[in-house]
């Protein structure tokens, strides 16, 4: 009789061993969780970057066919040449992915020869300014 009751006694799992495994595999949701949050979130403010760098390049055309930069960033997307001719610098203007909303854009250095251009960002800190508008986490220039 005592053979079986220690086979009896071997068989599953303690309810101690089955709360350690479930706190575990919990754990290592949470931290999952977490890291893809904060990819979700580097992977949008590279978005931002890289929008940025477009609008930047499509206002360095405009200025070299201008020799101006454009009042406000709507002017990309249809213009007149002097000679007539429309162009298209950019097809849209790209958005902030969480706000839908166009990236700041001020004429500076005395109205059409300089700008600066900005997002806020979600992975830094945002102390940055473009004209009257504070709270940016990366801010573009033309010398930039």
């Amino acid at each position: 009789m005592s053979c079986s009751l220690s086979k009896k006694k071997n068989r599953g799992f303690t309810l101690v061993e089955l709360l350690i495994v479930i706190a575990i595999i919990a754990i290592l949701i949470s931290i999952g969780f977490a890291s893809y949050g904060r990819v979700q979130k580097n992977s949008r403010d590279t978005q931002r970057r890289s929008d940025l760098r477009s609008v930047a390049g499509a206002l360095e055309q405009y200025y070299s066919d201008f020799n101006r930069y454009p009042p406000m960033l709507d002017t990309l997307k249809d213009d007149v040449l002097p000679s007539g001719s429309h162009v298209t610098y950019l097809k849209d203007i790209p958005t902030n992915p969480t706000t839908s909303t166009q990236p700041t854009y001020n004429l500076t250095g005395g109205g059409t020869q300089s700008y600066c251009l900005g997002y806020p960002l979600e992975t830094v800190t945002n102390d940055k300014s473009c004209g009257a508008t504070s709270g940016l986490g990366i801010v573009l220039t033309p010398q930039d």
